[in-house]
């Protein structure tokens, strides 16, 4: 979805209506089946929830003069960070629980760099970030239980895991980059963007 400049919310408008909306959880409620309850599928959704939530929190404070902003050379800037967050979510939600590879198709042999862009404003990645991340709910919990434990097998980019442990990989790709981006801007701006008190 392509946004024009007037259409795409701010960042506090993104993070106060997250903090408002309490559809979702009512949504994911009553979507899934007293089977569905326990085990992977309920544990995806609900981390998967939390963890984008301190993420999106996170990286919605990235200063919109410090977007560019790159530890050194070669190492992607802090907009292309948000960016790399929503599209391998995308990805690796596709792979595992569509069985398809096309995120993968492209980053591999094209470079990471080069399916990024270049990113100078993170507000519409922000979006897009909430958008992806509403489908990877809505698809993990209409995916059928007893596929739950099925494996993913990709030879050309050796890749072999089951379903659970893929939609559990978005969480830790997301939490290392909440990470990162939160070390770079207390570097940055002396600023705790973390809310984590250790």
């Amino acid at each position: 979805m392509v946004y024009g400049v007037a259409e795409v919310p701010s960042v506090k408008e993104i993070l106060e209506a997250l903090k408002n909306d309490r559809r979702l959880a009512v949504l994911k409620r009553s979507s899934l089946s007293p089977a569905e309850e326990n085990g992977h599928q309920r544990n995806v959704s609900e981390t998967e929830a939390v963890t984008h939530q301190g993420t999106l929190g996170v990286l919605g404070k990235i200063p919109p003069d410090r977007v560019g902003w790159r530890p050194a050379e070669g190492m992607l800037s802090l907009g292309q960070i948000v960016r790399h967050v929503w599209m391998s979510e995308e990805g690796l939600r596709r792979s595992a629980l569509e069985e398809k590879w096309d995120y993968y198709e492209q980053r591999i042999p094209r470079g990471l760099f080069s399916i990024l862009g270049e990113v100078k404003f993170v507000e519409q990645d922000l979006v897009r970030m909430e958008e992806v991340h509403r489908e990877t709910l809505r698809a993990a919990a209409a995916f059928p239980l007893e596929r739950w434990e099925e494996e993913r097998v990709n030879q050309e980019f050796n890749i072999r895991r089951k379903v659970f442990v893929m939609l559990f990989g978005i969480n830790e790709h997301q939490i290392h980059h909440r990470a990162q981006v939160g070390a770079y801007l207390h570097i940055l701006t002396g600023q705790r963007a973390s809310p984590y008190l250790v």
